[in-house]
């Protein structure tokens, strides 16, 4: 069952030269009789078959591979919503590098299409930002974690929890104290109460949040009175700041865009027959002022001027 076989004719009224009279009429096949896939029955994944097309592969190949018929190459097409088959379908490697080398120029393959994300997690393995959504170059973004054993950098110190306050402290109120982690960060500060030797429960309040620290640094109170104190325990919440991105290139983000194209739905072999005989059913002509029999129609020529 070729496609074209299956398309209904129609008689066009011949206004060539060597027309004999205005009943002469040009059996053609009605290219604009088409049809699709029904939209309900794409969505139905128990109709299909994912099938990766591979290199050198064509549609009447794969047909006659899984239909048994090179013929049903249509069929391969229309299931897979491929409409035209020159930008659709897959190329080879070759193919490819020869499209992109004379798209961009060899030394363009390796110049920058377009930015995209990074996948990143927060501490307890949230999706925050998921990876390949197209960006500028300089894309950012921030957002709040808190976390004792995470390295990431680049963060504004928002809070300093306490959950063991140590001891062996000097009671008071002490502003101002700088923070220090043995990390990259710089700049933070802080007011901190100690009562009892104890650094007390939510008594630390960052006054200058700084920059690049991490969720996994350790805060240091020496400088709290005059008596180092010990065992303390904190947790850190960090304003992240992301310069997430990745350059993809114009050879990469062709390969991805074409390798995206070799993954395809076929028909399942078992709704095969029913699927022929829908097509054939829908390609018949209904009773019309144009009607000749099921598979013909007949049209007038509109055309009534000549030229001399």
């Amino acid at each position: 069952m070729g496609y074209f076989r299956e398309l209904p004719d129609v008689e066009y009224q011949s206004f060539l030269s060597d027309a004999i009279s205005s009943q002469d009429y040009l059996k053609v096949k009605n290219l604009f009789r088409r049809n699709k896939l029904r939209d309900d029955l794409q969505s139905n994944f128990t109709l299909f078959n994912k099938y990766e097309i591979v290199e050198g592969a064509r549609p009447d190949t794969i047909a006659e591979e899984f239909y048994g018929s090179a013929q049903l190459d249509w069929v391969v097409l229309m299931t897979a919503g491929i409409i035209n088959v020159r930008d659709e379908w897959p190329l080879s490697n070759y193919q490819l590098y020869k499209y992109a080398e004379n798209k961009y120029g060899i030394a363009g393959l390796n110049d920058i299409h377009h930015y995209e994300t990074k996948e990143v997690k927060d501490s307890n393995g949230r999706l925050i930002l998921p990876a390949g959504k197209v960006v500028d170059k300089d894309f950012s973004f921030h957002y709040t974690d808190i976390d004792t054993s995470i390295n990431n950098t680049f963060g504004q110190l928002q809070s300093i929890n306490v959950n063991n306050g140590g001891s062996g402290f000097v009671d008071g109120t002490y502003p101002d104290i700088q923070v220090t982690t043995g990390g990259i960060g710089i700049g933070a500060t802080f007011t901190v109460t100690v009562s009892g030797g104890k650094i007390e429960k939510e008594s630390i309040i960052v006054t200058t949040p700084g920059k690049n620290y991490d969720l996994g640094n350790s805060i240091s109170f020496i400088g709290i009175g005059t008596t180092a104190g010990t065992d303390t325990e904190t947790e850190i919440s960090v304003n992240r700041r992301f310069t997430n991105t990745r350059g993809v290139t114009n050879w990469e983000y062709e390969t991805i865009k074409n390798n995206k194209k070799s993954s395809i739905y076929l028909l399942k072999q078992g709704y095969l027959q029913q699927f022929l005989n829908d097509m054939r059913e829908i390609m018949i002509y209904g009773i019309s002022s144009e009607y000749v029999n099921e598979s013909l129609i007949r049209t007038e020529n509109t055309k009534v001027t000549t030229s001399y």
